[in-house]
Protein backbone atom coordinates (compact mmCIF):
# COMPACT_ATOMS: atom_id res chain seq x y z
CA UNK A 1 0.00 0.00 0.00
CA UNK A 2 1.30 3.64 -0.83
CA UNK A 3 -0.43 6.53 0.30
CA UNK A 4 -1.72 9.36 -1.99
CA UNK A 5 0.47 11.48 -1.50
CA UNK A 6 3.84 9.00 -1.72
CA UNK A 7 2.16 8.12 -5.30
CA UNK A 8 0.88 11.40 -6.29
CA UNK A 9 5.04 12.45 -5.89
CA UNK A 10 5.58 9.20 -8.13
CA UNK A 11 3.63 10.15 -10.83
CA UNK A 12 5.35 13.76 -10.87
CA UNK A 13 8.44 12.21 -12.19
CA UNK A 14 10.85 13.92 -10.29
CA UNK A 15 12.56 10.27 -10.11
CA UNK A 16 12.83 8.23 -12.94
CA UNK A 17 15.08 5.49 -14.18
CA UNK A 18 16.77 6.89 -17.90
CA UNK A 19 17.87 3.47 -18.54
CA UNK A 20 21.89 1.53 -18.79
CA UNK A 21 24.73 2.74 -20.55
CA UNK A 22 27.38 1.17 -22.32
CA UNK A 23 28.37 -0.87 -19.41
CA UNK A 24 24.68 -1.56 -18.22
CA UNK A 25 24.74 0.48 -15.20
CA UNK A 26 21.34 1.40 -14.43
CA UNK A 27 21.28 5.25 -14.67
CA UNK A 28 19.06 7.02 -11.89
CA UNK A 29 17.48 10.90 -13.01
CA UNK A 30 16.45 13.37 -10.04
CA UNK A 31 14.54 16.57 -11.38
CA UNK A 32 15.10 19.14 -8.72
CA UNK A 33 12.76 21.17 -10.58
CA UNK A 34 9.62 19.37 -10.57
CA UNK A 35 9.84 19.09 -6.66
CA UNK A 36 10.15 22.89 -6.89
CA UNK A 37 7.59 23.45 -8.91
CA UNK A 38 5.17 21.99 -6.13
CA UNK A 39 3.49 23.90 -3.43
CA UNK A 40 3.76 23.41 -0.74
CA UNK A 41 6.65 21.46 -0.74
CA UNK A 42 6.58 17.81 0.40
CA UNK A 43 7.62 16.83 3.68
CA UNK A 44 11.12 15.14 4.26
CA UNK A 45 8.82 11.83 5.37
CA UNK A 46 6.97 11.86 2.27
CA UNK A 47 10.32 12.60 -0.04
CA UNK A 48 12.35 9.23 1.55
CA UNK A 49 9.29 7.14 1.47
CA UNK A 50 8.73 7.88 -2.01
CA UNK A 51 12.41 7.23 -2.86
CA UNK A 52 12.52 4.15 -0.71
CA UNK A 53 9.47 2.66 -3.23
CA UNK A 54 10.92 3.77 -6.10
CA UNK A 55 14.47 1.96 -5.18
CA UNK A 56 13.00 -0.93 -3.85
CA UNK A 57 11.26 -1.63 -7.49
CA UNK A 58 14.64 -0.63 -9.27
CA UNK A 59 15.88 -3.54 -7.37
CA UNK A 60 13.01 -5.95 -8.04
CA UNK A 61 12.58 -5.80 -11.45
CA UNK A 62 15.44 -4.27 -13.20
CA UNK A 63 18.68 -5.10 -10.83
CA UNK A 64 20.03 -8.72 -11.60
CA UNK A 65 19.63 -11.27 -8.24
CA UNK A 66 22.77 -11.71 -6.59
CA UNK A 67 25.21 -9.76 -8.90
CA UNK A 68 26.83 -6.82 -7.34
CA UNK A 69 25.93 -3.44 -9.70
CA UNK A 70 26.83 0.36 -9.57
CA UNK A 71 24.15 2.79 -10.71
CA UNK A 72 24.81 6.27 -11.93
CA UNK A 73 22.81 8.81 -10.89
CA UNK A 74 22.09 12.36 -12.12
CA UNK A 75 20.68 15.55 -10.87
CA UNK A 76 18.65 17.98 -12.97
CA UNK A 77 17.69 21.24 -12.12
Amino acid sequence: MVDKEVSDLLKLGFAYLMGRDRNYRPIFVLKSSRLLSLNPLPTPEVLTKSMLIFFEYVKKFMMINGKIENALLVIDS
